[in-house]
C-alpha cells in the first residue's frame, strides 16, 4: 500500500511540473503576441478612421451636388437621441448656420444621410466638423450658393458676385477661378511653418471643410452624451488648435490655422494623433462636377 501511495504522489508530482511548464509557455506565447495584437488593432483602427473620413467626404460632396453648398454643423452638445442631434443648425429664414455651431461643431450626420456610427471615430469620439460660415449659406443669405463655380471661366476678369459666378456670363465678363477662391475657405497648416491650405495667398487653396478625429487621446472631443471629452493625454501645442468648442479659425495667419501634423506618440507638447480631411474648394466642386468651364 505503501509503494501505491508513494507511486500516486510521484505521479501528482509530475503532473504539476508539466502543468507548471505548459503555463510557462503559454506567458511566453502571450508576451510575444500581445505587442503584435495590439499593433495590429491600431493599425486596424488607423485604417477605419481613414475610411470614415473618406464615407464623410463623399457625403459632403453628394451633398454639394443636390444643394450647391455645404451643411452646416451639428450641435456636438447634444446627447444621441435628444431631438436635433445630428441635424445641421440652419436658420431657414436667414440661410445661415447658427454661430454658436461653429464653435461646438460636429459631422451632421442625420442631415447627410450617413449613421451615427461613420460620424464617430473609431475611439468614440463624434467627428468635428469646422466650415467657413459662407461656403454653408443658403437661401435667402447673401452671398449664396457659393459652392458652384460652374459659371466661372479661365479667361473671366469681372468682379465677384453676390451669388457666386454670374449665369450666363461668356468670356472676359465672367469670374475667374482665382479671383473667386480669393479669401475663400479655412487654413489648414502642417504644425512646421508650411501651409497646405492657405485662402489669403495665390494660387488660394482655402480648405472648403475640415474634419478632424482626435484620435485616441480623444483630447478636445465631444461624445455621444453630448460632453467634451477631457481625453486619456494632454493636448499637445498643435492638438490644441483643433479642439472642439473653440472659434471657428479663418484668415491666413499660422498661428490661428488647423494642423495636420505628423502623428507623435510622446507624452509632451509635440504630442499629436488627430486625423483631418481638409480638402480645397477646388477639388469638392470638380468631384461634385461643379468646377470651372474649360476651353
Amino acid at each position: 500500500m505503501m509503494k501505491r501511495v508513494e507511486h500516486r504522489k510521484s505521479h501528482l508530482g509530475f503532473t504539476l511540473i508539466e502543468m507548471a511548464l505548459v503555463l510557462g509557455v503559454i506567458a511566453l506565447v502571450l508576451t510575444i503576441l500581445l505587442p503584435v495584437s495590439v499593433d495590429m488593432l491600431e493599425a486596424q483602427e488607423r485604417k477605419d478612421v481613414v475610411s470614415r473620413l473618406a464615407v464623410i467626404d463623399s457625403a459632403l460632396v453628394n451633398f454639394v451636388v443636390l444643394n450647391r453648398r455645404l451643411p452646416c454643423p451639428a450641435d456636438g452638445t447634444l446627447a444621441t437621441g435628444v431631438a436635433n442631434a445630428g441635424l445641421e443648425t440652419l436658420n431657414a429664414a436667414t440661410g445661415l448656420c447658427n454661430p454658436a455651431t461653429q464653435i461646438t461643431g460636429v459631422v451632421p450626420w442625420v442631415t447627410l444621410g450617413i449613421a451615427e456610427n461613420t460620424a464617430t471615430d473609431p475611439w468614440g469620439s463624434r467627428i468635428t466638423y469646422r466650415v467657413a460660415a459662407n461656403l454653408a449659406n443658403a437661401t435667402p443669405a447673401v452671398p449664396n450658393r457659393l459652392m458652384d463655380m460652374s459659371w466661372c471661366d479661365p479667361v473671366g476678369t469681372a468682379a465677384v458676385t453676390s451669388s457666386a459666378c454670374t449665369a450666363g456670363c461668356t468670356g472676359a465678363a465672367c469670374t475667374s477661378p482665382q479671383l473667386f477662391l480669393s479669401g475663400k475657405g479655412l487654413p489648414v497648416s502642417d504644425g512646421n511653418g508650411n501651409w497646405l491650405n492657405n485662402p489669403i495667398v495665390a494660387p488660394f487653396t482655402g480648405a472648403a471643410y475640415v474634419l478632424i478625429s482626435h484620435g485616441p487621446s480623444g483630447t478636445g472631443a465631444y461624445i455621444n452624451s453630448g460632453n467634451l471629452s477631457p481625453g486619456s493625454i494632454a493636448a499637445g501645442t498643435s492638438e490644441i488648435l483643433n479642439q472642439n468648442n473653440r472659434a471657428l479659425m479663418t484668415g491666413g495667419v499660422l498661428g490661428a490655422s488647423y494642423r495636420d501634423a505628423p502623428l507623435v506618440d510622446a507624452i509632451t507638447l509635440l504630442h499629436f494623433d488627430d486625423y483631418l480631411s481638409h480638402p480645397t474648394i477646388m477639388s469638392v466642386l470638380q468631384n461634385a462636377n461643379l468646377g470651372p468651364r474649360a476651353h
